[in-house]
């Protein structure tokens, strides 16, 4: 058992070996024009549970990479290489550096205050607020979204009570599940199923960041392809074998920037074009009402370049990955401002984290929305991570102003 825990405790200088081996390999490819499909698959996941072997200690932060690596790369891919699509490996190959970096730089935050006592009949605060999310969902979705997120809010204070009992919160977790649940069967359109699973996630991560729960690698690995079964019945799919279950919609952000790469000298730099995806980044949440010339999504705006309006809705946009907007905006330096993205995401996630004083709630809120980023790039990310940080951050602007100083936050 011991010499098994040695191995699994892998010297730092080994992984980052690994993480450069795989990126030289896929640069490789791509440079070179060969196609390595499985063999550099098999490595890429390799290396991708490696340096994530011990994910479970980073808190939320750790679980949420794995699932992005998981959801947007590891079954995608193997759904696109099974049917004989050449996607190249690079994409897979920067996430897992992305991946390590951030493994690296960022820790899981620990806030100061620790445990808390917290009154008895606190959790009312919970279901005060999912009730009100609940019957709003049916009206206006920005007040579900706020109430939904103030929920979160009192989860998490919840969860820091030393003298909580455990039962309630299981029964507050189960309340947040059937509010998804009630509005997925009566208002959902069918569309934006990363953004129900990441509505499902949230008072999940609670649990996770407050060490209710810890998953690894042996529980995390049955739930994914079961939710992936889940995604393709909530679609209505009648086959469900790995091409209908992990390819098509859910592997089209990979098709689009594998097409874009392998085309990109017909696009022209448009760095203009690609600033207005940085402005929606943090502002994609104001409503068209108020801005009428507010910037069109990269998503939307590919629709019209790449296929042609004609064919589809006027509300039709597609998933364009990390770097989608970026080699179309900018072919010549994709790679660059593509980073420059992630700078921005992560320092935002810094000052968020400054902000939040001893709440985990906006910092949850913010990581399970980086999934979107990943998958829809800057504009889908500032249109829904806003709508649930914002107000979290006006109520306790609010709380902390009304209460008395001396008076905790316990009812």
């Amino acid at each position: 058992m011991k010499k098994y825990k040695n191995i699994l405790k892998l010297s730092p200088i080994f992984k980052l070996s690994l993480v450069i081996s795989v990126l030289l390999i896929s640069i490789v490819e791509m440079v070179s024009g060969a196609y390595y499909g499985w063999l550099i698959y098999f490595y890429c996941v390799g290396a991708f549970v490696i340096i994530n072997l011990n994910f479970y200690k980073r808190g939320a932060m750790g679980l949420i990479l794995v699932l992005i690596g998981v959801l947007l790369y590891v079954f995608p891919y193997l759904a696109e290489i099974y049917i004989g699509s050449q996607i190249l490996s690079i994409f897979f190959a920067l996430y897992i550096c992305i991946n390590y970096f951030l493994l690296v730089a960022y820790r899981s935050p620990e806030f100061d205050s620790g445990p808390v006592y917290v009154h008895k009949y606190y959790y009312i605060w919970i279901y005060f607020f999912l009730l009100i999310s609940l019957v709003s969902s049916f009206f206006w979705m920005p007040v579900f979204l706020a109430a939904y997120g103030i929920a979160l809010y009192h989860f998490d204070f919840f969860c820091r009570g030393y003298n909580v009992n455990r039962t309630t919160v299981w029964a507050a977790l189960l309340a947040f599940f059937i509010v998804i649940l009630v509005y997925m069967l009566f208002v959902w359109s069918g569309f934006g199923r990363i953004l129900m699973l990441s509505y499902l996630l949230l008072p999940c991560m609670v649990l996770v960041q407050h060490k209710f729960v810890v998953v690894r690698w042996h529980i995390l690995a049955p739930i994914v392809p079961l939710a992936l079964l889940v995604n393709g019945w909530i679609r209505g799919m009648q086959e469900f074998d790995v091409t209908a279950v992990a390819g098509r919609s859910a592997s089209h952000h990979l098709v689009l920037m594998n097409e874009f790469l392998n085309t990109k000298e017909t696009f022209v730099n448009s760095p203009l074009m690609l600033l207005e995806q940085f402005v929606l980044l943090v502002t994609n949440w104001m409503p068209r009402a108020l801005w009428p010339s507010k910037p069109i999504g990269a998503g939307s705006s590919a629709v019209d370049i790449y296929y042609g309006r004609q064919a589809f809705s006027e509300s039709y946009s597609v998933s364009l990955g990390l770097w989608g907007e970026h080699i179309l905006w900018l072919p010549s330096a994709w790679l660059f401002s593509g980073f420059a993205s992630l700078f921005i995401v992560f320092a935002l996630l810094r000052v968020l984290l400054r902000i939040s004083k001893g709440n985990y709630a906006a910092y949850l809120c913010y990581l399970v929305s980086l999934i979107s980023f990943f998958w829809g790039g800057m504009a889908s990310f500032g249109s829904r991570v806003w709508f649930l940080v914002i107000p979290i951050f006006i109520y306790m602007g609010l709380v902390r102003m009304l209460r008395p100083k001396n008076l905790q936050l316990n009812f």
